[in-house]
C-alpha cells in the first residue's frame, strides 16, 4: 500500500503556487499603464517589453534599419508614439487569449488589441492605427 501522507501536501502546495502565479500575472490594464509610465520615462526596454515578441522584434529591426541608412529610410521614428495620448480608457474586454479596449478623448476613438502570450498580457502594435499611418500616408500623397 501507497503512502500518501506526502502526496496530498505536495498537491496542495503546487496548486498554491499555480493560484499565486495567476494571481499575481498583469490585467491588460496594468501593463497598458506600464507602457505608458516607460514611455514618459523614455524607458526604451520598459516601453517594448509590454509589447508582443513580433512587435518588439520589428521595433528594433526598424532601428537598425534606421542606423544602416545612416537616417535616409526611417519608419515609424519614434515608437513611443505608437500608443495614443491621454484620452479616457474603457475597460479591457478579455476572450480568451485576445482584450481589446477603446481610447477616447483624441481626434479620435483608438483601440487597442493586447495579446496573450506565455500567460502575460502584450499590446499587439501591428493592430494599432498608428502603426500602419505613416505608410498610408505616404501613399495618398503620391
Amino acid at each position: 500500500m501507497r503512502d500518501t501522507s506526502t502526496a496530498l501536501p505536495t498537491i496542495a502546495a503546487t496548486c498554491l503556487v499555480a493560484l499565486l502565479f495567476l494571481a499575481c500575472a498583469e490585467s491588460p490594464d496594468e501593463v497598458y499603464q506600464r507602457a505608458l509610465d516607460a514611455r514618459t520615462a523614455k524607458d526604451s526596454a520598459a516601453y517594448l517589453s509590454c509589447f508582443t515578441a513580433r512587435t518588439r522584434r520589428l521595433l528594433e529591426r526598424l532601428d537598425e534599419v534606421e542606423e544602416m541608412t545612416r537616417q535616409k529610410l526611417t519608419y515609424l521614428q519614434n515608437p513611443f508614439s505608437l500608443l495614443p495620448d491621454g484620452g479616457q480608457r474603457g475597460s479591457a474586454k478579455e476572450k480568451g487569449n485576445v482584450a481589446r479596449f477603446v481610447v477616447t478623448g483624441g481626434r479620435e476613438d483608438i483601440e487597442v488589441v493586447m495579446l496573450k502570450e506565455q500567460g502575460e498580457w502584450r499590446i499587439e502594435a501591428l493592430e494599432l492605427e498608428a502603426f500602419w499611418g505613416p505608410m498610408m500616408n505616404s501613399a495618398e500623397v503620391e
